[in-house]
């Protein structure tokens, strides 16, 4: 109730406007993940989007009331202009919201700064503050609630992270067992074999694909022959004496490829 979409909207296409210039295709995305809760805790990958682009604005976002309405907004009008962008999700709301947004073809990064994304190691370029599309006093009047929240939710993934390095020593404990039991010189028979399998596989794939369009091609040229489409009277006695062994040949083939599909389907209809 305190964000001012119209206000955000309108900041998001003058951004664009300035920092996405049109293109005449439609841009495509890929969707990664910058930051991670894992045994080691919070972990922010930050230099990653200073080695894609070598522009870095934060977007100052303590409530994260508006950093991803505005990053959505952006990912839109980038991708209508034209620009590949890399929407990297919150790993929290991975399907709905976005943390982060980089855009390597224009050099810019927009990454959301506040007390759970780790970005001091980076210094921006620009901050963009997320006040300017709230309104202040009436965040005055949730300011014990979102306090409430943020530490709520600070001590959540306080236990989370816990239970994940309580996870981690587990798997450690269990992989000291078993890596004494393993044979990796059966594994390696068993890579080699699957590995065979996909390969023949992967042959038998390819000349069945092969097979398929020599056949089309052979009816397709018969078909010309029976439509008159090559004109036989033009046709000098050496050149015709030619046609009409390739003709009874083409004839011939064309018989063994409907006689082997054939029979093929009544033998796979059998089982």
């Amino acid at each position: 109730s305190c964000l001012q979409s119209e206000k955000l909207a309108a900041y998001a296409r003058h951004f664009s406007c300035k920092h996405f210039p049109r293109k005449s295709r439609r841009g495509r995305e890929e969707v990664r993940f910058l930051t991670s809760i894992n045994a080691k805790g919070i972990t922010s990958l930050a230099a990653t989007s200073r080695r894609l682009c070598p522009d870095v604005y934060f977007i100052c976002d303590r409530e994260g009331a508006a950093s991803s309405l505005f990053l959505s907004a952006l990912r839109s009008h980038a991708l209508e202009n034209g620009h590949d962008v890399i929407s990297c999700m919150c790993p929290l709301a991975p399907h709905s919201r976005i943390d982060h947004l980089l855009i390597p073809d224009c050099g810019l990064a927009l990454l959301t700064e506040n007390p759970f994304h780790d970005f001091s190691s980076l210094v921006p370029d620009r901050r963009i503050h997320a006040k300017r599309f709230l309104e202040v006093e009436g965040m005055r009047s949730f300011k014990k609630r979102l306090a409430f929240n943020q530490k709520a939710a600070a001590q959540m993934i306080e236990q989370a992270v816990g239970s994940l390095q309580d996870n981690k020593l587990l798997h450690d404990r269990l992989e000291k067992i078993y890596l004494s039991a393993m044979d990796f010189s059966m594994m390696d028979v068993v890579l080699e074999d699957v590995a065979g399998q996909i390969v023949e596989r992967r042959d038998k794939n390819r000349r069945n694909h092969a097979a398929q369009w020599c056949l089309r091609f052979r009816l397709f040229f018969v078909s010309k022959i029976f439509r008159g489409r090559i004109h036989f009277l033009r046709l000098s006695p050496p050149v015709w004496q030619q046609f009409t062994q390739l003709y009874h040949l083409l004839g011939f083939i064309v018989a063994q490829d409907f006689w082997f599909y054939f029979s093929r389907s009544k033998s796979c209809g059998k089982h």
